[in-house]
C-alpha cells in the first residue's frame, strides 16, 4: 500500500503539473542542471500520458484484495504454528501464494494474455477465499471455543 500509494501520489502530482503547464519548468531545470537525466523525465511523461484513471482504480482495488490475501495466508501460518495438528496449513498457504503469483507471472511474461480486469478478478478470488476461509474455518471457530472455555 505504501509503495503503490506514494507512487500514485507522485503520478497525480506530475499529471497536475503537466496539465497546468508547470512540468515544462521542470524539464527546463533538468535540461540545465542534469541533461543526462532528460531521458528519464521523458519516460515519466510518456508513462503518464498513456495512463488512464481506471488504471489507478484497478491498482487500488487489486491492493485491497492482495492485502486480504496476505492477512488470510498469515492466519493460516499462525494456526499452523499454533497447533501441530494443523501443520498442513503452512504448505497450503505456500501453495495458495504460489498459485496467485504463478498466474500473475504467466500474464507478465505473456504466456497467457488476460485483460486487467480478468487478472484482478483472479486476485480477488484468491484474496477473498483465503481471507474468509481463514476467518470462518479457523479464527471464528477458535474464538467460539475460547468463549465456551472461559464460560465454563
Amino acid at each position: 500500500m505504501l509503495i503503490l500509494g506514494l507512487t500514485y501520489i507522485q503520478y497525480v502530482a506530475y499529471a497536475v503539473m503537466i496539465n497546468t503547464g508547470l512540468f515544462g519548468t521542470v524539464i527546463k531545470q533538468v535540461a540545465e542542471q542534469a541533461p543526462d537525466q532528460l531521458a528519464n523525465v521523458d519516460a515519466v511523461v510518456s508513462l503518464l500520458t498513456g495512463f488512464a484513471f481506471a488504471d489507478f482504480g484497478i491498482a487500488f482495488v487489486e491492493r485491497i484484495f492482495a492485502v486480504l490475501f496476505h492477512i488470510g495466508a498469515s492466519v493460516l501460518v499462525f494456526y499452523a504454528c499454533r497447533d501441530k495438528k494443523r501443520v498442513w496449513l503452512y504448505p497450503l498457504s505456500i501453495v495458495l501464494h504460489t498459485g496467485m503469483d504463478f498466474v500473475a507471472g504467466l500474464n507478465v511474461f505473456h504466456v497467457i494474455d488476460l485483460a486487467p480486469w480478468a487478472l484482478e478478478g483472479i486476485v480477488a478470488v484468491f484474496g477473498l477465499l483465503t481471507f474468509f476461509g481463514a476467518y470462518f474455518l479457523l479464527y471464528k471457530k477458535d474464538v467460539g471455543k475460547e468463549t465456551e472455555q472461559s464460560a465454563a
